[in-house]
């Protein structure tokens, strides 16, 4: 029995041995990190962009942060130059030009960005970490970029302004490269916004410049005043030719050589011959031949020049008859030849 007792002792003991290395050995609960279910706890958002993410692996937890704060500056982004936009009336090709700035920009943006430790639950076995900008750090390291794109906004739009008096169709195409870089001069900002509240104050008045464009491209159009001079058009039968081309391409016709901002002339040699004067088989030719200019009033440039000679000779009884035949004639010859090389000079 004293065996028995002595038995039972033993058992005791060593269950209380291992109650009590239990107690001596256990893990506390791990502690959540607080960021996981509240990232602005850690990292508040007046001074952080701060996104967490979670995966099945360390390294996706890590990557689905880095797309959140992506999507964030994006969605953010895009939506205020959607707003400008829409405010300043930009046409469709334009803003297709702010959704690729949005892109070209979301490069450049990702590369402040930093990490929490990644944290693993086991309880749902995924991993956490979240991806954060300090916004103060990162508007020092970004603000030299939207510096860049202004100055490079403002050498298209100061040239357009020179210009404008002068020679508006220079000046338009200068404003919408202007237009163009003002998309990524915006875009830059915008992100420069997110990370520092006082870049508006600095900049907000660039952004009221670029969303006045519009109203100077308007001018623009507006302004192109031609005057044209002829010599030698029989009853102006290419003049009239002319004159629809220009038009077509946007130039407004005007008689007044102050309003004018452009001076063509044209010139028409009939290159009219005799054959058999003076007899019943008297009969006129004509191959005329047109030269055209189109250049600035002050002639500091040369916008199209054009030369054109009839393809074979016009003969008729009456010399007006061959005249009139022989420049319609030309006309027709000329017709898609001007229009196009007028274009093709203009898009230059």
């Amino acid at each position: 029995m004293f065996t028995e007792i002595r038995c039972s002792a033993k058992i005791i003991l060593c269950l209380l041995l291992f109650a009590l290395a239990g107690i001596t050995f256990a893990k506390p609960a791990e502690k959540i990190p607080s960021w996981v279910n509240d990232v602005e706890s850690e990292f508040p958002q007046r001074r952080y962009i701060a996104k967490c993410g979670s995966g099945k692996k360390a390294d996706s937890a890590k990557a689905d942060a880095l797309s959140l704060i992506a999507a964030y500056l994006k969605t953010t982004v895009e939506s205020k130059l959607t707003v400008t936009a829409s405010d300043t009336g930009k046409r469709a090709s334009e803003k297709v030009q702010l959704d690729e700035s949005i892109n070209v920009f979301s490069d450049i943006q990702l590369s402040g960005v930093e990490y929490t430790e990644v944290y693993y639950n086991k309880k749902n076995r995924r991993y956490y970490c979240t991806a954060y900008i300090d916004r103060n750090y990162a508007w020092k390291i970004y603000e030299p970029e939207v510096k860049s794109q202004q100055k490079l906004f403002y050498e298209f739009y100061n040239k357009a302004e020179e210009l404008l008096k002068s020679d508006p169709l220079a000046a338009g195409s200068y404003f919408d490269k202007a237009v163009l870089q003002g998309n990524k001069f915006l875009a830059a900002l915008e992100y420069g916004c997110l990370l520092n509240d006082s870049a508006q104050a600095i900049y907000g008045n660039d952004r009221n410049i670029v969303a006045s464009i519009p109203k100077k491209q308007k001018e623009a159009v507006e302004s192109i005043l031609v005057k044209v001079e002829t010599a030698g058009d029989y009853q102006n039968i290419i003049t009239a030719k002319i004159k629809k081309e220009l038009t077509h391409c946007g130039f407004i016709l005007t008689e007044h050589e102050a309003a004018a901002k452009y001076k063509a002339v044209l010139t028409v040699n009939q290159n009219l011959e005799i054959e058999d004067p003076g007899t019943d088989t008297e009969l006129f030719v004509a191959a005329p031949e047109i030269q055209f200019v189109l250049e600035t009033k002050n002639k500091s440039r040369i916008i199209y020049s054009y030369t054109k000679q009839a393809g074979e000779k016009t003969p008729a009884y009456a010399k007006n008859n061959a005249l009139k035949k022989s420049l319609d004639l030309l006309g027709k010859e000329i017709a898609d030849d001007f229009l196009n090389g007028l274009k093709e000079a203009l898009a230059r």
